[in-house]
């Protein structure tokens, strides 16, 4: 690493940022392995407090740096939604002190990963190998298994504006112009939509002029 250049500076620290409140237990909890102890959520909010303050100032990091930490922070954030799951810590929407402890967070991650990808040319994204494009798929799956559960209510995230399916069919198109894509995690996310929400119909679409999904 080139210790002048101060954008591979501020992305190393941005990652390490990232994966440094993930300690041992928690990586064993996500390899699905038995702890002792299970996390408190406490100990949950904790490390998400952490991923959620980790990311520096966009101004000081190339487009391929952005899509990795974007895309990564708000896959790490699924992981927790599903831990809290998993642990029986998730509130209705009245009851949650926040909407990361809700059964509908996994919308909102998606609406985020959107709003935090479309600025970036697909190249930033596709450089990033065949892991990002897992990355994806997991918050587009977390999101397909909240629709064939919990019912969208006026107090979901999706109230105003383009709903949960845009924002599906938005990861899809991306999904299928990246590693793997066509070959692997389309076909998987397919089956996984058929199986949860099969009256759910997601399009294809054309890619905009910068050959990213609009």
């Amino acid at each position: 690493m080139d210790e002048g250049d101060p954008h591979l500076l501020s992305g190393f620290w941005s990652l390490a940022g990232l994966f440094a409140p993930l300690d041992t237990s928690f990586i064993a909890l996500l390899n699905q392995e038995k702890v002792a102890t299970p996390p408190s959520n406490a100990a949950l909010t904790l490390i998400e407090t952490a991923v959620n303050s980790a990311l520096r100032a966009s101004s000081e990091l190339k487009d391929t740096q952005k899509a990795n930490l974007r895309v990564t922070q708000l896959w790490l954030r699924i992981i927790l939604w599903q831990l809290r799951l998993r642990f029986g810590y998730l509130q209705v929407a009245e009851e949650a002190a926040q909407s990361s402890m809700t059964y509908h967070y996994p919308l909102e991650v998606a609406k985020d990963l959107v709003l935090s990808t479309r600025d970036l040319p697909v190249d930033s994204i596709k450089v990033h190998g065949v892991g990002l494009t897992e990355k994806l798929f997991d918050i587009a799956s977390a999101a397909v298994d909240v629709l064939a559960r919990v019912p969208i209510t006026p107090s979901s995230p999706h109230r105003m504006g383009a709903g949960p399916e845009d924002d599906l069919n938005y990861m899809r198109r991306l999904i299928t112009r990246l590693p793997g894509g066509n070959s692997i995690y389309d076909e998987l996310l397919d089956k996984h939509i058929q199986q949860a929400v099969p009256s759910m119909v997601l399009g294809g679409g054309t890619p905009g002029q910068s050959g990213h999904p609009t």
